[in-house]
């Protein structure tokens, strides 16, 4: 009996950033076993700085993935399609164009939601928008979501059952050593925007100098995405001489290396997120993490079992949860275990794999 033919759209890298890192993650994996995965290739960006930048190179790029979708069905003939959706109005209406010419082929469209405002933009948008949203995502047979806590967001376009959660999820490796030492290892890896929490990771870390006297190190790892943020947390660094390194982009081994050094991580951004990759290999690293509640981070770290949830815009609340780590090491250890104990129960490469089956299956049984 012939495998079930599964379009799988999405953007493949470089660069390397959530959504694409899914793509590959999703390309790469067992599902192969189940399905005959055929890859569209959606991106339009050779770097980050191009990410949301309109242009007619763009606009000529996505006119030739909507002939190669076409081409491609009318000779594999799938039965499905996973289709990612942006939450603005370009992007979206971009993304629309791909679930039109799947539902008008007759394929059925499996959407992929990686973050966590689409309703917020819907219900912000005007009119007409909301019209050509509500009638592309009741057409689809399917849509899956980061966390249970967002399935909300597609309540209103479809029934409960066509709502599948799909946490990101990937094999991590790291070696595990005591995280237990004479002082704190803070490591905060992301892009070094406000809106990523970086001003109040330093913030803080000023806090735990100054009021706390606690003896830290800081590795940040992360390219910055604009000047005012850099120059404000290097004179942070430098008026209050903290203990803090700026790695720049770090990939692979050496980025794992970090990861291994550390014995807390720290991610606290302000702006909505889905589920944060960083989040799930700070967990397979076995580190307590410290972060807000945004998405589905909530799912991943539960407050005061595997780390802290602080509120967003709070440095002193996340000097206070270091602090707290630096005075109670077992704390560091227990954390440490529970940990990594969450990411082998819910996030490996495994447990996505099979949520995402289960999702596909459902769509082509609709």
């Amino acid at each position: 009996m012939s495998k079930p033919t599964v379009l799988i759209l999405g953007k493949i890298p470089p660069p390397y950033y959530g959504t694409s890192v899914s793509m590959l993650l999703i390309m790469q994996s067992a599902l192969h076993q189940n399905y005959t995965l055929i890859p569209i290739n959606t991106n339009v960006h050779t770097s980050l700085d191009t990410l949301g930048k309109i242009s007619f190179n763009k606009f000529k790029l996505n006119l030739m993935m909507y002939v190669q979708l076409y081409k491609t069905i009318k000779k594999k003939h799938p039965q499905c399609a996973v289709i990612p959706i942006s939450q603005t109005t370009i992007g979206f209406v971009k993304d629309a164009m791909f679930i039109w010419i799947c539902r008008a082929m007759g394929v059925k469209v499996l959407v992929h939601l990686h973050g966590s405002v689409l309703l917020d933009w819907y219900n912000k948008s005007n009119f007409i928008t909301r019209k050509i949203t509500y009638a592309t995502l009741t057409k689809t047979q399917g849509a899956i979501v980061l966390g249970t806590n967002l399935k909300y967001i597609f309540e209103p376009f479809l029934s409960t059952k066509k709502i599948h959660v799909v946490p990101n999820g990937a094999n991590y490796t790291y070696t595990h050593t005591t995280k237990i030492n004479n002082q704190l290892q803070v490591l905060y890896l992301g892009n070094l925007q406000a809106t990523k929490g970086i001003i109040d990771v330093i913030d803080a870390l000023v806090l735990l100098k100054n009021k706390y006297v606690i003896p830290f190190e800081c590795t940040i790892i992360g390219a910055w995405r604009d000047e005012a943020t850099k120059a404000q947390c290097l004179k942070l660094v430098t008026d209050n001489t903290l203990n803090v390194q700026f790695k720049g982009i770090v990939t692979g081994p050496d980025k794992n290396k970090y990861y291994e050094q550390a014995n807390v991580f720290v991610f606290t951004p302000r702006a909505p997120e889905g589920h944060p990759w960083v989040i799930v290999e700070a967990m397979a690293a076995g580190l307590p993490i410290i972060s807000t509640n945004k998405g589905a981070i909530k799912e991943s770290v539960i407050d005061n079992h595997n780390g802290f949830i602080v509120d967003d815009n709070a440095p002193q609340q996340i000097a206070e949860r270091l602090y707290q780590l630096a005075i109670t090491p077992n704390l560091i250890t227990t954390m440490s275990a529970n940990a990594l104990a969450h990411y082998n129960n819910n996030f490996t490469e495994t447990k996505m794999v099979n949520q995402l089956h289960t999702a596909i299956d459902n769509v082509l049984k609709a």
